[in-house]
């Protein structure tokens, strides 16, 4: 237990960080990101990368970031600590550049067969 707060083990998402993000090619590069709410850890320094066309997704128990992580990906919040590009683009600084480029679903779309 950290600061009265019960925290169940999240997984480990991390890669070996000589390979995290060296090559251009990655689409998204995440790297040590951390997003504290008061004493609540919703992310802990995750790093990860994808390239382009690949399939990534992101599994976890509830309260493992999921949506914290994408919430920061897309703009809707900051990071506590850490770094997050996409497209070569930091999703702080520079996420007005990248707007266009990106997009998020809540829900997969409504079929439409009868």
């Amino acid at each position: 237990m950290q600061g009265g707060v019960r925290r169940k083990p999240g997984p480990d998402w991390s890669h070996d960080q000589a390979t995290v993000g060296s090559a251009p090619e990655h689409s998204v590069v995440v790297e040590g990101l951390t997003k504290h709410y008061g004493a609540v850890h919703a992310l802990d320094g995750i790093s990860f990368a994808a390239a382009p066309g690949e399939v990534f997704g992101l599994l976890g128990h509830n309260g493992a970031g999921k949506s914290t992580t994408i919430r920061i990906l897309t703009g809707r919040s900051r990071p506590t600590d850490g770094t997050a590009t996409i497209l070569g683009h930091d999703v702080v600084g520079d996420f007005e550049h990248i707007r266009g480029d990106i997009t998020s679903s809540r829900r997969a779309p409504r079929s439409t067969c009868a």
